[in-house]
């Protein structure tokens, strides 16, 4: 069902970047630990892989939300910020692709978590996702989402007007410098409309 969506591309990605300022407001009283300014989201495309990646630098996933992070509609406990309904990772990652994999290290630990979500093994197993564990300390608080064989391609046509629909999706947070938008590291910058006068 989620393949179907009435979803555009930029909505698509914009649910992966309401997650990344939902998680990176929920954790400003853990900021003193990586002393974190700012949330900071990298968009990367690969015309030639057709792959898509998401990166922040929001805290990690820590290990008791991973249930319900993977879970289709099973909301947040607090469901008053960006993140209400618990569906919008998911919705949109299988809109996008039926192959897709999920990195993640909480801040407040030393091992990265990887869900590799293949939806035709989901289908014909149990539904479970297991993580691969291993430990790090190179990066911490981090979360990477890597998309692939994409239903739903970004082409170079599209490239300025999904670019101009993030900027001004997320005018609020780039004003007031809590946010920084890279795509392929090109950073989003939102420039003020000119009031007319007559």
């Amino acid at each position: 069902v989620f393949k179907y969506l009435n979803y555009s591309i930029w909505f698509a990605i914009a649910e992966f970047v309401d997650n990344s300022i939902q998680g990176f407001l929920n954790n400003k009283n853990n900021n003193k630990i990586l002393n974190r300014k700012k949330c900071i989201v990298q968009i990367n495309y690969s015309f030639s892989d057709d792959v898509l990646t998401i990166t922040d630098n929001s805290f990690g996933i820590i290990e008791r939300d991973h249930q319900r992070a993977f879970t289709a509609g099973i909301p947040p406990l607090n469901s008053s910020g960006l993140s209400e309904f618990g569906i919008g990772m998911k919705s949109a990652a299988i809109w996008f692709s039926p192959n897709w994999t999920v990195i993640t290290q909480p801040f407040n630990t030393e091992i990265e978590y990887r869900y590799d979500f293949v939806l035709s093994e989901i289908l014909s197993g149990n539904g479970n996702l297991t993580p691969s564990l291993k430990k790090s300390i190179s990066k911490k608080g981090f979360t990477t989402i890597i998309l692939k064989e994409l239903h739903h391609k970004i082409n170079k046509k599209n490239i300025k007007l999904l670019k101009n629909n993030l900027r001004f999706i997320y005018r609020n947070f780039l004003r007031e410098k809590s946010l920084e938008i890279y795509f392929n590291d090109q950073k989003l910058l939102f420039e003020e409309v000119e009031i007319l006068e007559d």
